[in-house]
């Protein structure tokens, strides 16, 4: 019989890093950033940060949704004029964004990804890209702080499904190469649902769990990437292990809208030691919204235990708080 270790780790290095949202309006020839508190007050900003000629046709620095400083409280926030306001649930399209290869780089100049976003039931997005000039290639996909690799296939599609972590969801998608395309969905029913996310690169091999009602491990109601439908929520688990150094993800979502019972669920994060992650530091994020209440994010980073202890799981239980549900 193997005995496996679960211990907690004490002295992690914890940060918040996220309390509110931004939402996006494009006018003209540029994007502003805008936003009410639950006043109808607008919201300050500090003013975005200027880039040279070719600081701007650098991947490196693009394309980059940056978070300003809020200096004013409260979260409400409105949807921009710019977007429609009927409870159509259509497909909204962005123009693709494209920048100047890397070098030594070979592609088309006329390369350009088309990403669609479609919002479906679940408060999810379903993505389908597009990019013929680009077969077998890695990108990264990025929504809401969420960092997830990927590959099209031989013929340079991919179809994605993304639970939304925004009701105005903003998808950002970039190749190695230097092309980028951009889509957003208005996603209507995300305040039936809790939402929380775990994200982490590379090796480290994180794994979100979710207790719902005091559920033991291995019963149901115990949800996780080895029971992922285990309970009334449901579990997504995102990324490309193909690709080397891959961003990952992990989502749980709760249907807090239309809950079985009343209780609580618990959520914890742990981390099994192997020979990829022991010894070494390991970083990881989570992201968590509830209906009503500002997102919260949290960094993590760890000292995994030696090599010896090879096999042992650390458990981490501070990175979110219980999602309160009441039956409905």
């Amino acid at each position: 019989m193997i005995a496996i270790r679960k211990f907690a780790v004490a002295g992690a290095s914890f940060a918040v890093l996220l309390a509110g949202a931004i939402v996006i309006q494009y006018s003209g020839a540029g994007a502003s950033l805008v936003g009410k508190n639950s006043g109808g007050e607008p919201f300050a900003f500090s003013p975005l940060p200027e880039l040279s000629p070719e600081e701007a046709r650098d991947p490196r620095f693009g394309p980059i949704l940056i978070a300003p400083e809020i200096v004013s409280a409260g979260i409400g926030l409105a949807v921009p004029e710019s977007f429609d306001r009927t409870d159509r649930q259509e497909p909204l399209r962005l123009a693709s964004i494209e920048f100047d290869l890397l070098p030594g780089a070979e592609m088309a100049s006329d390369c350009v990804p088309e990403l669609l976003a479609v919002p479906v039931a679940g408060a999810k997005v379903d993505l389908a890209l597009n990019a013929p000039c680009l077969p077998s290639a890695s990108f990264v996909l990025h929504h809401q702080g969420v960092m997830v690799s990927g590959l099209t296939d031989e013929n340079g599609n991919a179809d994605l499904s993304i639970p939304a972590l925004a009701k105005t969801a903003v998808f950002v998608l970039s190749f190695d190469l230097g092309p980028s395309a951009m889509a957003v969905a208005q996603v209507l029913d995300l305040d039936l649902y809790g939402r929380a996310a775990l994200m982490w690169e590379g090796a480290v091999g994180a794994q979100l769990h979710a207790r719902e009602f005091a559920a033991p491990f291995g019963a149901p109601g115990y949800v996780w990437q080895e029971a992922p439908t285990a309970g009334a929520g449901t579990f997504t688990a995102l990324g490309q292990r193909a690709i080397a150094g891959g961003h990952f993800s992990q989502i749980y979502t709760f249907p807090i809208g239309a809950s079985p019972a009343t209780g609580e669920i618990e959520l914890s994060v742990e981390i099994p030691v192997t020979a990829e992650n022991c010894g070494r530091e390991a970083s990881a994020q989570s992201l968590q919204i509830l209906p009503g209440e500002r997102a919260v994010a949290n960094d993590l980073v760890v000292t995994m235990p030696g090599c010896d202890a090879n096999g042992d799981i650390l458990a981490l239980g501070a990175m979110y708080q219980s999602m309160a549900v009441a039956a409905r």
